[in-house]
C-alpha cells in the first residue's frame, strides 16, 4: 500500500514539475527516497 501511495504522489509531482514545481520536486522526492522507501526496483 505505502508504495502504490508512492508512485501515485510521484506522478503528481512529475506533473507539477512539467509546470514550475521542479526543484522542489527534486527535494520531496530525494527526501521520500531516503527516509521512507527503498527505490522500486527491488
Amino acid at each position: 500500500m505505502e508504495k502504490i501511495s508512492y508512485v501515485l504522489d510521484e506522478i503528481l509531482c512529475v506533473a507539477k514539475c512539467y509546470k514550475s514545481l521542479c526543484n522542489l520536486c527534486k527535494i520531496k522526492t530525494n527526501k521520500i527516497y531516503e527516509g521512507q522507501l527503498q527505490p522500486i526496483a527491488n
